[in-house]
């Protein structure tokens, strides 16, 4: 796998986490309010929703438990339907704010605890700070949720369990796609033991001495032949730059530093079909 599609398969792993996450909590919201009415359709609902929200989150590699706390909150209310209770519940306040209530107490001492949403739905370094983001989002849009179960109507609380859901939804898609500024820049520096790699830009001021160290290397094997035979090791940066510069598109650069010094370089070729140099 090249470095292109690596880097395009972790971006659609994201997005297609991301839209699993809001998803889950928007019809979580939505289920909630219109079948609070029938406590066993809803019972039925939550298990089959923690059981497909399982699944998806096994094909995408996400260890998230809140499934099995929207599968509790589904037994409870098909246990409460069962008896008088329900109906007791039914009369003062919406029997389908239970799953809402129980997972916006999971994920609030969770995610405080933990913050499941900036570790476990992304492979892309840069995503936690997106991820605290939605997190918020979300843990707002279920605390209103509950106070406006607490404070209005049910005819309203209907409607606007609804638009917050609906607003919940939008506001997470522009936080993905607009909102999230800096939190899409790749990290751009790693220390690993005495050596520090810094991802380098494709122009020429950052990447001349790059080249220069790679042709220094090489500068025995290029001067025995009669192209660059007597020639400054100035002129073959630049000859070997303006070679290069049509691929620069392609290519990720990297320098690696020890003590201050530059010490080694690398490129990496996305879908690039052309023989990359090997690191010096």
């Amino acid at each position: 796998m090249s470095a292109g599609n690596l880097k395009q398969n972790s971006h659609l792993i994201e997005l297609a986490s991301s839209l699993h996450l809001a998803i889950k909590l928007s019809v979580l919201i939505l289920v909630s309010t219109w079948l609070a009415a029938s406590p066993l359709l809803l019972a039925v609902v939550c298990i089959l929703l923690a059981a497909a929200t399982r699944l998806v989150e096994r094909r995408l590699d996400i260890r998230d438990p809140a499934y099995l706390v929207l599968a509790g909150c589904g037994i409870l209310v098909a246990l409460l339907g069962w008896t008088d209770m329900a109906g007791n519940l039914n009369d003062s306040t919406p029997l389908g704010i239970i799953p809402i209530a129980a997972l916006f107490v999971f994920y609030l001492v969770y995610s405080l605890r933990l913050q499941p949403f900036t570790q476990l739905f992304a492979r892309i370094e840069a995503i936690p700070v997106l991820r605290k983001q939605h997190c918020q989002l979300w843990l707002t849009i279920y605390g209103v949720t509950i106070l406006a179960w607490l404070a209005v109507s049910a005819s309203v609380f209907y409607w606007l369990a609804s638009l917050l859901a609906l607003g919940g939804l939008i506001a997470h898609l522009y936080l993905q796609f607009v909102g999230v500024g800096p939190s899409r820049e790749p990290i751009r520096e790693r220390q690993m033991g005495e050596f520090r790699f810094i991802r380098v830009n494709n122009s020429d001021q950052e990447l001349a001495p790059l080249y220069s160290l790679y042709v220094n290397e090489l500068m025995p094997s290029l001067m025995e032949g009669d192209r660059f035979h007597n020639v400054s090791q100035e002129h073959i940066v630049h000859e070997k730059m303006q070679a290069d510069r049509a691929n620069w598109r392609n290519m990720v650069f990297f320098a690696a530093y020890h003590n201050q010094a530059l010490v080694g370089t690398m490129r990496y070729g996305h879908d690039s079909s052309k023989k990359q140099p090997h690191p010096t």
